[in-house]
């Protein structure tokens, strides 16, 4: 007499199934997922953008504190930009992308490191894991855009 599968067995296996199903269409190509605003979302990431260092207002000098017998204002500390200071806002928009496009306004990079200072931003990226590595740069207001869709390796 032939045993019937116990139905939570079954539910799993139908549940595994569907999830290699969708993971070979990703793999594959056959499922593309769109992020609106940013750019599309990577299918493939060995070929997509990957961020590796982002410095936004590096431009911006220190200014001199104002001259002042204040107590308080002597101890003020001009704000400077750090190397690399924008990785975490710049890999958030755009790694595993094809394409990703943000202003260079404070909002569009996401902080400000230097108020009352017109900012540049340059990233450096990848498009594929051996890739060199490109840099990017763009002034404040402008629109910093980076396209990897037509970015494939050789092949061998």
């Amino acid at each position: 007499m032939a045993e019937s599968i116990h139905p939570r067995v079954l539910a799993v296996i139908v549940g595994l199934m569907v999830a290699v199903m969708l993971l070979l269409a990703v793999l594959f190509g056959q499922l593309s997922v769109w992020s609106a605003g940013a750019g599309e979302v990577s299918h493939d990431p060995m070929h997509s953008i990957h961020i590796s260092s982002a410095s936004y207002g590096l431009n911006c000098t220190p200014s001199n504190p104002p001259n002042s017998t204040d107590a308080l204002s002597s101890q003020t500390q001009p704000v400077t930009a750090q190397e690399n200071n924008a990785l975490t806002q710049v890999t958030a928009l755009c790694d595993t992308r094809y394409t990703c496009q943000f202003n260079v306004t404070a909002a569009g990079v996401g902080f400000d490191p230097a108020p009352e200072c017109d900012k540049d931003i340059s990233v450096n990226y990848r498009c594929f894991s051996y890739d060199v590595i490109h840099n990017i740069s763009a002034h404040a207001g402008e629109t910093l855009q980076i396209d990897c869709s037509a970015n494939t390796p050789a092949q061998p």
